[in-house]
């Protein structure tokens, strides 16, 4: 029972991170397509540092997830969600937290 249960949390935390993943890739091309920069390579060195911040948070937000998970500690790994988060699986159905519409 116990298993069972820490497992769908670390397929829920899994899936928290990897949808936050794909939605930071994708705003900053909604962005882009909005107004067009002055300087390109302005906007080529920003995007990169934006691509760096990011990666360092998710790799953050994994390492944290696997300490917890190794630790046996649910309340932490529960600590790495957000309560109004989204998931969207490959069928296209999406799940909302509880502070969502």
């Amino acid at each position: 029972m116990r298993r069972n249960l820490l497992l769908v949390v670390v397929i829920i935390g899994l899936s928290a991170i990897a949808s936050q993943a794909v939605q930071s890739q994708s705003e900053p091309k909604k962005q882009a397509t909005q107004a067009e920069p002055a300087n390109k390579q302005g906007e080529k060195t920003g995007a990169k540092e934006k691509h760096a911040t990011d990666e360092a948070a998710i790799r953050a937000n994994i390492e944290a997830f696997v300490k917890a998970y190794n630790a046996g500690d649910a309340k932490a790994i529960a600590a790495l969600f957000t309560p109004d988060g989204q998931i969207e699986d490959k069928d296209g159905d999406q799940t909302e937290g509880a502070h969502g519409k």
